[in-house]
């Protein structure tokens, strides 16, 4: 008697990918079912069903049907997608909030999806071999109590929910460890009839509990990122060259955790609980960056500097329309309109954010030029030196006011933190800033250095041009111009990192000098025409930075260190070494001690 094997559809929210889904069960089939077996598939997205249908096209006896099948049954379910054409990354869901999420630019589709009962799905195909389902895509469940027999083998996909563990027990099934794919990325279940079946689904769970004894055991163990940072904090230790001010890494290389998804959501529900609430966070008028950047500079030997942002955006207001922008960190989304994007944070009270790589992110700024508040939910952890030029103290208050209260920051609030955005987080600002920590505040002739910038761009380098042109206009010589930073630039500026976004064609073209326009730029420029040197990537252009060095004086030479992670302490004392005004963006990621709590707490 011919079986039946059948393969429902997957959630988006799945942690694992659609092609390990499919692709594993077709594996699985190729060695456990003949070829007068029936197969029955059943998706709601039209696309995955057409490429079902693709796949299973020599199967003589396979079914794909365009349907959600749950315990309901009954009226057709309503699922949205993104735009046809878009060049939002695929989305096809019921939950309207997570679509607007993966595609918050909006033009969301609706689409009527027929859906069925399990029953209904296979009519009169009764035998059962293997049921293949994703808990997380049937929100009514399944009722498997209505066929005529209960599947012999079950495989649940993605983490099992503990009720419907439950319930697959209660029904008599044991569970027999992972059907394929990678650990954690499904469970297998047996109905137990027999004892034989019992014998084999506890053989077969003993083998994944045996992998995750041992996997659990590597974890006492240290890491890699451990082990290197042992070796360097050795090394530091050893190094009679290096001072306690030299580390500005205390972990020595240890990367941050990540912000989960969960952490995000849980702030999404924080602030909507209350969503009327109002509230007021003053940005202290006095809290100037320059004082803790001397700071720094009396420990450390060197300047904090931060991201920012050539223009606040034209459109903010302090009436938003929305509580949150639909922009949320952990899930995929495209745009290609800057403004639209802008559009997206500034027409809500907030735009969430948090650490990414390092503390200091261009989200934040982005957020912050468009008028809207961050809501940067791990803004209470940020390490002292960084992220100096931000309000830290107003956006760590504002935080905890939303998960305690919900609702949104008032429109005081929302003005005091765009004051502040136009104080100190502007490209103008950061480069007046950078010139007058550097004692070069009368330097009108400079000559800034990135030899990627024909081609490519760096935040913290490009930005820091902006901010330069901005405040000396003509008198900025860029080495390597960029001809995209200019509002007449024609050609795309897609292949820049962020697609260009906040800093492609922002300067006036009146602001070009003669050396950025044809025939091509001298790289061997008379140096004595300068006030001064700035390198906007030291990491990125070490040889041009030591022979310009050989041939200007340090004391008006500028190097900028922005990368994500800071120096290792005999990065630092070279930097130092150098007699000149160093600039770096990471400093402090995280102490020593929290890395270590933070990590193991993880593994826990």
């Amino acid at each position: 008697m011919a079986q039946v094997f059948v393969q429902l559809g997957l959630s988006h929210e799945s942690p694992h990918d659609d092609s390990g889904y499919r692709e594993g069960f077709r594996d699985y089939l190729a060695t456990h079912a003949q070829p007068d077996d029936n197969i029955v598939l059943a998706d709601p997205s039209p696309a995955a069903v057409e490429q079902l249908t693709r796949m299973w096209a020599k199967h003589p006896r396979a079914r794909v049907t365009w349907a959600q099948v749950d315990a309901a049954g009954g009226e057709p379910r309503v699922f949205w997608a993104q735009p046809v054409g878009s060049p939002a990354p695929t989305v096809f869901t019921q939950d309207h909030e997570l679509a607007l999420r993966c595609c918050p630019q909006g033009g969301l589709v609706p689409t009527e999806v027929p859906c069925l009962t399990l029953r209904e799905l296979l009519g009169a195909q009764d035998d059962i071999a293997l049921l293949v389902w994703d808990p997380t895509a049937t929100e009514a469940g399944l009722d498997l109590m209505s066929l005529p027999n209960l599947p012999r083998t079950m495989c649940v996909q993605g983490p099992v929910p503990a009720e419907v563990h439950a319930q697959l027990r209660a029904l008599g099934y044991s569970a027999a460890g992972r059907a394929w794919g990678e650990a954690g990325s499904n469970r297998m279940y047996i109905h137990s009839n027999s004892a034989a079946d019992r014998g084999r689904a506890i053989a077969a769970q003993a083998r994944v509990t045996a992998g995750e004894v041992v996997v659990r055991a590597r974890t006492v163990l240290p890491t890699p990122d451990e082990r290197r940072a042992l070796v360097l904090r050795t090394r530091t230790a050893l190094d009679r060259q290096t001072e306690s001010a030299h580390v500005l890494d205390p972990s020595h290389g240890l990367q941050l955790d990540p912000v989960t998804r969960t952490e995000v959501l849980d702030a999404v529900e924080c602030v909507r609980q209350h969503p009327d609430q109002r509230w007021s966070v003053q940005v202290d008028p006095n809290d100037e960056p320059a004082n803790l950047a001397t700071q720094c500079h009396d420990r450390h030997g060197l300047w904090p500097i931060s991201f920012s942002f050539p223009d606040a955006w034209s459109d903010r207001t302090l009436e938003p329309d929305r509580l949150l922008s639909p922009i949320t960190p952990g899930y995929p989304y495209s745009f290609t309109d800057p403004d639209q994007y802008l559009r997206s944070y500034g027409s809500a009270q907030w735009g969430i954010t948090h650490r990414k790589a390092g503390w200091d992110c261009f989200r934040h700024v982005e957020i912050l030029a468009s008028g809207a508040v961050p809501l940067m939910i791990d803004a209470a952890e940020i390490p002292r030196y960084s992220m100096v030029h931000y309000p830290k103290q107003a956006l760590a208050t504002a935080a905890a006011l939303a998960h305690d209260i919900g609702g949104a920051p008032d429109p005081q609030t929302r003005a005091s933190f765009q004051a502040f955005f136009d104080r100190h987080l502007t490209c103008e600002a950061m480069a007046r800033y950078t010139l007058e920590a550097s004692g070069l505040g009368d330097a009108e002739r400079i000559l800034f250095v990135e030899e990627q910038h024909p081609h490519t761009s760096d935040y913290q380098s490009t930005l820091a041009l902006v901010g330069l042109k901005r405040l000396r206009g003509e008198g900025v010589v860029p080495m390597f111009p960029a001809p995209w930073l200019y509002s007449d630039f024609s050609d795309e500026v897609g292949h820049l990192y962020g697609r260009g976004f906040g800093y492609s064609r922002s300067l006036d073209p009146s602001l070009r000098s003669s050396a950025e326009r044809p025939p091509a730029p001298d790289t061997n420029p008379d140096l004595t025409a300068f006030d001064a040197v700035v390198i906007g990537s030291i990491s990125r252009n070490v040889a041009r930075a030591r022979e310009l060095l050989s041939l200007f004086p340090a004391a008006r030479t500028i190097w900028i260190h922005g990368e994500d992670s800071p120096p290792t302490a005999r990065q630092v004392h070279d930097l130092r070494a150098s007699g000149t005004q160093v600039f770096v963006r990471s400093i402090e990621s995280r102490t020593q001690g929290d890395a270590r709590s933070l990590r193991r707490r993880a593994r826990g």
